[in-house]
């Protein structure tokens, strides 16, 4: 039986989506503009990130991530833009002990998630804009089936540039993750308090996802230091074992970061973390999702570097 319930981490992923569109005021020029003075742009991220191991009440875990992604991006029109981004996550968790999350066996432990998503915005008038943003992932673990690992949505929003340095939007959407299918709204805000200082929902790749809020300071020679907390989840079908047939696996935390990044121009940038997870819930759901298992890791401090470039 499909659930209805209300995914905070799909709030989060909307936030990010929606301050990534609001980013720059919306115009409303003709479409006079013929269509070749449009350029598009591709930009491309890698970010590892380690978490250092932290106990869980029974036995340990540490987790190294590696997040690729790359955007491609276009004006189709003087008022339309159009984006498609793909992104693969490979995360390899490492258990020691004899932990209770699975009966004493081993829970999980490499996961792939491939995501490709197609967005769209339109400029209404120089104050507001709308924009849509389907998406499909696959999310599984290692030698479990991948015809049982697809999840899928949308969302669309209403965003209000209230002046040149204040966005804000509201929206909502819909997600079948795994089978298990939630509504949710989604809020955003940029705000650029003064000319360095600049409060947001993160948008660099990589750490954050989907999105939480950060405060910025914008130094001289392209340096820039921010602190912030987000929201995290990652949800993957599991291979079968005697815990479980067609399970799910469940992770959500809360890391908080302090950041320092470096620009070299307008096109390479990187950005170096260092924070600590805080609430970190692990849990196992059989195959209609309900949950048969869960445990609690301690807080755990993590390091973390995004190298990106856009063309």
């Amino acid at each position: 039986m499909v659930r209805t319930f209300l995914k905070t981490s799909h709030l989060l992923a909307c936030c990010s989506a929606l301050v990534l569109f609001c980013a720059q005021p919306a115009t409303a020029e003709s479409d006079s503009k013929p269509a070749q003075a449009y350029k598009p742009s591709i930009s491309i991220s890698t970010t590892p990130i380690y978490q250092f191991e932290t106990p869980l009440h029974n036995g340990n875990v540490s987790v190294y991530r590696q997040h690729t992604n790359v955007r491609w991006s276009t004006e189709i029109s003087a008022n339309t833009e159009m984006g498609l981004n793909l992104s693969y996550d490979y995360a390899d968790y490492r258990f020691t002990g004899k932990t209770t999350l699975a009966g004493g066996i081993k829970p999980w432990g490499t996961t792939h998630t491939l995501n490709l998503g197609n967005s769209y915005k339109f400029n209404l008038s120089p104050e507001w804009s709308l924009m849509a943003t389907p998406s499909v992932s696959i999310s599984r673990e290692e030698n479990a089936g991948w015809g049982n690992a697809v999840s899928y949505g949308g969302y669309a929003a209403l965003i209000r540039n209230i002046s040149p340095d204040l966005s804000l939007g509201i929206g909502g959407g819909i997600y079948n993750n795994l089978g298990r299918v939630s509504f949710f709204p989604g809020l955003a805000i940029r705000w650029r308090i003064t000319d360095r200082l600049l409060l947001t929902n993160p948008l660099r790749p990589g750490l954050t996802g989907p999105a939480g809020l950060e405060l910025s300071y914008r130094l001289d020679g392209g340096w820039d230091v921010g602190s912030g907390i987000a929201y995290r989840h990652n949800c993957f079908r599991l291979k079968n074992n005697s815990f479980t047939q067609d399970g799910i696996g469940d992770v959500t935390s809360l890391p908080a970061w302090v950041r320092v990044s470096h620009s070299l121009g307008d096109n390479f940038n990187f950005d170096l973390y260092s924070g600590v997870m805080f609430g970190g819930m692990m849990r196992i759901d059989d195959k209609d999702g309900y949950r048969l298992s869960s445990d609690r890791h301690q807080p755990a401090p993590f390091m973390a570097l995004t190298v990106s470039a856009r063309f």
